[in-house]
């Protein structure tokens, strides 16, 4: 199925869009409460709630795409020119140009570019002088924390495509099962290591989950309903916020994207939303920076459409040249991807 017959598309774009009506309040008034959805449920953020969908959303293309593939070599070329152009354009745009603007003189000599340089090849943005001194949470670009963590997911469907686990797709349902069970361990308060990557995983293996057992699971708009009322109903709850997103608001989320034919018309825009996560961030911290009594409802609207504007630049300059280049490079070298 192509992005041209289902919400895909837009379904990461409201996704990213969502990280920045959560971002925007506690980043003005430095108090996380003040988010909206925080503000009604008291347990999970919207930024929470989209960086996990983006997860289960990626699992579940992820799967698909290697399931679907040729070869190895051409699913990993896939994902390292998706990820890192685009991730290396907004590294660099972030610590030469947001950097200088929002830190002390001498910003420059204070750069680790060893350490800059190294960061990049594994997903992060480090050697950078302290910026936004005085700032909440002064970080130069906070939301990159997450790219890691889907870059390895993307290992871990190659490792696991290799080692021929697609053909016994109960061995996914395990692995799924293992992280679910391992998260709401922590949750309930029990110490575990890297609660994150279980956290992360179990999002990723269900969106996975969807794909894999496409032909076995009811889809059904009544169900999608369904699912996503006791998802609503988790959220008032601690120990179970969380745990509803990979199963129940994952359910509703793929039977939009795949059932739902009002919004096709969507797929004629680029797809930003990658963009739109990278820079987001750095542009709501410069416009508090250098505009801290802006109001709440003007910020997110700026920043929202600088984000945008961002988005569809790296998606025609850097994310889409990229990706016809890791074409003609596969097939050259491999006869096609």
């Amino acid at each position: 199925m192509g992005f041209s017959d289902n919400n895909f598309n837009l379904l990461r774009f409201v996704l990213a869009s969502l990280v920045i009506f959560s971002h925007v309040p506690e980043l003005q008034y430095g108090n996380r409460d003040l988010e909206i959805l925080t503000q009604i449920f008291h347990t999970i953020s919207f930024g929470e709630l989209a960086v996990d969908g983006f997860f289960i959303v990626r699992g579940y293309l992820i799967v698909k795409s290697w399931t679907s593939g040729r070869s190895a070599y051409a699913f990993l070329a896939a994902r390292v020119f998706r990820i890192y152009p685009a991730f290396f354009i907004a590294c660099i745009i972030s610590a030469f140009l947001v950097g200088p603007l929002s830190s002390s003189p001498g910003y420059f000599h204070r750069v680790d570019y060893t350490d800059f340089l190294c960061g990049l090849l594994r997903l992060s943005l480090q050697g950078i002088p302290d910026v936004f001194y005085g700032s909440y949470n002064p970080v130069l670009n906070a939301s990159l924390w997450t790219i890691p963590y889907e870059f390895n997911f993307y290992i871990t469907v190659l490792l696991l495509g290799v080692l021929r686990v697609f053909e016994f797709r109960v061995l996914w349902l395990m692995m799924l099962i293992s992280f679910l069970a391992g998260y709401f361990l922590y949750k309930l308060g029990i110490s575990i290591s890297g609660s994150t990557y279980l956290r992360f995983g179990g999002l990723f293996f269900a969106g996975g989950f969807f794909y894999l057992y496409r032909d076995v699971i009811p889809w059904h708009r009544n169900y999608a309903i369904l699912a996503f009322g006791a998802f609503i109903a988790m959220l008032f709850f601690d120990a179970t916020a969380e745990l509803g997103l990979p199963i129940f608001f994952g359910y509703s989320m793929i039977y939009f994207a795949k059932n739902s034919t009002y919004f096709l018309w969507f797929n004629r825009f680029p797809d930003v939303s990658y963009g739109i996560y990278l820079y987001a961030w750095p542009i709501n911290k410069m416009i508090f920076w250098w505009w801290p009594s802006i109001s709440t409802t003007f910020a997110v609207t700026l920043v929202f459409l600088l984000s945008c504007f961002m988005g569809n630049l790296s998606w025609r300059f850097v994310e889409a040249p990229a990706m016809l280049f890791k074409k003609k490079m596969m097939s050259r070298f491999l006869g096609g991807v």
